[in-house]
């Protein structure tokens, strides 16, 4: 049984015994990573064929999603392989995507593709803790900061993407009034990593998702009116960012529960 969420607080697994009781197991993100049984991103409970009827408990701060997939071994070997391999090349693409840009912005030192970089190297980053991959690889046992670095990531996301915008359409010269709104989501964002740190973590995530739908909101809505300015450098910025503002849009409605899980909105963002 695969519970397919990475960030949930506290699951319990009630396994049916010969007499009738249950014996409790628990998984969730407020363990250490090293106590799971089977050591994958996600919580996986083995059943048995004739074990009877399970039950379970679920506890969360954060979003309460429960994708619940039951898989044969063979099925679920092959789907572990299979996502490895789709992974690897999605962050090795996104690699040399950002050892690329490194090197032009070394070569040209224009601040564009400093503030790309930046955010090429924060998308990385915070996808690889929101798919559990962090946890599962970089901070086993630092349970605290797996939790609160997925909004503290979030919002720093969006304060890089923000800041690309702006360096890039050069908002604070064409669109003064504009560029202002940019800087208070910017603003915002900013002070919602302090809460990640050192406030409430549902206060946190709340924050940076509506912050966060708001800000790709705006980006849009700056690559529009510059295109129909004909502003030729932001038919490229629309195109480029179009897909992924809609994935990161996507996949912050889904957060809050306002859109159902399923292949595409779960896999939003790394789609965009």
């Amino acid at each position: 049984l695969e519970v397919a969420y990475p960030h949930l607080d506290n699951i319990t697994l009630y396994r049916p015994l010969a007499d009738g009781q249950f014996l409790e197991e628990k998984a969730g993100d407020q363990l250490p990573f090293h106590v799971r049984s089977i050591q994958y991103r996600n919580f996986i409970f083995p059943l048995e064929k004739e074990g009877g009827i399970y039950y379970m408990s679920f506890e969360t701060s954060g979003s309460l999603r429960i994708p619940l997939k039951v898989w044969s071994s063979l099925h679920f070997t092959e789907k572990t392989h299979l996502e490895e391999g789709i992974l690897g090349m999605f962050y090795g693409a996104l690699l040399i995507m950002l050892i690329y840009h490194l090197l032009l912005y070394i070569g040209v030192r224009d601040p564009i593709y400093s503030n790309y970089v930046v955010f090429l190297g924060v998308f990385i980053l915070f996808q690889f803790t929101f798919s559990g991959l962090a946890f599962q690889y970089l901070w086993q046992d630092e349970v605290w900061w797996a939790n609160q670095s997925v909004p503290f990531l979030l919002g720093l996301l969006f304060i890089s993407m923000l800041r690309f915008t702006r360096s890039f359409l050069q908002t604070s010269h064409h669109l003064p009034d504009f560029d202002r709104l940019l800087l208070g989501i910017i603003f915002v964002s900013t002070m919602s990593l302090f809460i990640s740190i050192f406030g409430d973590y549902s206060l946190a995530i709340k924050i940076t998702t509506i912050t966060s739908i708001v800000a790709a909101v705006l980006m849009i809505i700056a690559g529009l009116i510059y295109s129909l300015k004909r502003y030729h450098a932001a038919y490229y910025y629309l195109i480029a960012n179009l897909a992924f503002l809609l994935g990161a849009g996507t996949l912050g409605l889904l957060s809050l529960g306002l859109l159902p899980q399923h292949f595409l909105t779960e896999w939003s963002l790394q789609i965009g």
